[in-house]
Parts: structure tokens; sequence; C-alpha cells
């Protein structure tokens, strides 16, 4: 799978392992750039793959880096799924599977 720019950047790859602050609004900024990161990644990986399921587990697999996995997919997962994003984006990335 090919990775952002970004995966190379060990201090940037620190911030993104790290954990979610428990709430958002201690700094929206961070929050949002976390978030949107690991959303795109994983629907990057689901294309990729030609796959619409995901697991933690497998994502984990997927995204470790340096003996590392990822700390705030699990978050990831709940926020998507609580904004609906999974539904719409599998919609998409069905219809685009299908040109």
């Amino acid at each position: 799978m090919s990775l952002p720019p970004e995966w190379e950047d060990d201090e940037r790859m620190n911030f993104m392992f790290s954990e979610f602050k428990e709430n958002r609004d201690v700094n929206t900024t961070d929050w949002d750039s976390k978030m949107d990161f690991w959303t795109a990644l994983i629907f990057r990986s689901c294309r990729q793959c030609g796959s619409v399921l995901v697991n933690l587990q497998d994502l984990n697999r997927t995204f470790q880096r340096k003996e590392k996995t990822p700390l705030g997919l699990s978050t990831v997962l709940q926020t998507m799924a609580s904004e609906k994003l999974l539904g719409e984006r599998v919609q998409k990335l069905s219809l685009e599977a299908d040109r």
C-alpha cells in the first residue's frame, strides 16, 4: 500500500500514533488533523485492497510502523461509524469499482 509522505517523519508519526485526547475540544486542530489522516488512510487501504470490510486488528497490522501500532484507530472507527462515513463511503467505493 502506498503511504503518505509524512509516514517517514518520525516526529509527525509519533503524534499520529498517539491516542486521541478524550475531549476533542482540548485542541480541535490536532484532533481533526489526526482524524483526517487516519480516515483517509483507511479509505485508501480499502480501495487498494478491494475490500470495504475493516476491523481494528487488521488495521493495526496494516499500519504498523517501526514495531508500533496506532493507538487511536478505535476512536477513528467509532467516529467514522457515528458520523455514518463508513456507509456513505462504502457506497461511493462500490460505485467507483463498478466503473
